[in-house]
């Protein structure tokens, strides 16, 4: 069975849906076998777009990326960018193509890995030795998105979508595609780098305006 999961974290992410008539809700939807979660909420902080005010310690345990699976993550989420399409009734153009980034990639790999240990398919951190982020910033409950792309070295919080069971990359990219804040999270022109993961089956895509 596939999950997907899709969280919008900064204001800047809320102004550009509300412009568009997109209203912060949660949607489930149900086809066949597959379970879709959409969520949006706000993110932790308070005004000034968010940006990082939290000293970085990024997770120690990211492996270098190939450049192979880098370029295929890329090519993924760019080929998507590269068509005009609707994210449920929505209609978005194509947009810019986006870059790499190391620290979402770091971000991105420390919350699949805490996933895959734990067992648990949510954007909040597990709170366990896990959940790097909760860990070396104190924060005594689990972590979220924007405070793990901080603190690994992003200079603001971003949007993720999360995803477990599918095998491919293009398969689970299509799968986003398909479910309407998981497209937007790709689509939005203002989104310039992102970062991707996979350990095990749990997946984990940051994307940021930086």
């Amino acid at each position: 069975m596939s999950y997907l999961l899709t969280f919008l974290f900064n204001s800047v992410i809320m102004r550009h849906l509300k412009n568009k008539g997109i209203k912060m809700n949660i949607k489930l939807r149900t086809f066949g076998l597959m379970v879709i979660a959409a969520l949006t909420l706000a993110a932790c902080g308070s005004g000034g777009g968010n940006d990082n005010k939290m000293e970085a310690y990024p997770f120690e345990g990211t492996p270098p990326i190939s450049e192979a699976l880098k370029n295929e993550y890329l090519s993924a989420i760019n080929g998507a960018r590269s068509v005009g399409r609707y994210c449920g009734q929505k209609w978005f153009d194509a947009a810019p193509p986006v870059v790499w980034n190391n620290a979402l990639y770091s971000a991105s790999y420390e919350h699949s890995q805490d996933m895959a240990n734990t067992g648990r398919f949510d954007h909040t951190g597990s709170n366990t030795v896990h959940d790097w982020t909760a860990q070396v910033q104190n924060l005594g409950r689990g972590s979220n998105g924007g405070e793990r792309v901080m603190n690994n070295g992003y200079p603001r919080d971003a949007g993720e979508n999360i995803a477990i069971g599918y095998a491919t990359t293009q398969g689970v990219v299509n799968a986003w595609l398909v479910s309407e804040y998981h497209c937007v999270n790709i689509m939005l022109s203002s989104f310039k780098s992102i970062g991707m993961a996979k350990v095990g089956e749990y997946w984990t895509q940051e994307s940021g305006e930086e």
